[in-house]
């Protein structure tokens, strides 16, 4: 499912209105579209960069680059499990 242009553009509109069109407001918007629609879309991402000013290569950038961000589509629960040393050594059961 794949979310109405209109729908979101006004989710952007209104997470960029709320936090900020300044560059340190992109994972905060970034993360206001997932939670709403379970995906950043590419129509979404290059709506953010147009409405924020931002290069659409850099808000591609940001959610390449961190994991709880995606272009694939996510439910509502996302769990993950630490299998590391760190986390054994931390008594994860």
């Amino acid at each position: 499912m794949f979310a109405k242009p209109d729908a979101l553009a006004e989710k952007i509109d209104a997470s960029i209105a709320r936090h900020g069109a300044s560059r340190h407001s992109l994972i905060p918007v970034l993360q206001d579209v997932q939670q709403r629609f379970h995906t950043i879309s590419d129509l979404a991402m290059q709506t953010i960069a147009q409405r924020m000013g931002i290069p659409p290569v850099e808000v591609y950038g940001v959610v390449s680059f961190y994991p709880l961000l995606s272009t694939r589509r996510r439910e509502r629960f996302l769990i993950r499990l630490c299998r590391t040393v760190g986390c054994d050594m931390a008594g994860k059961d």
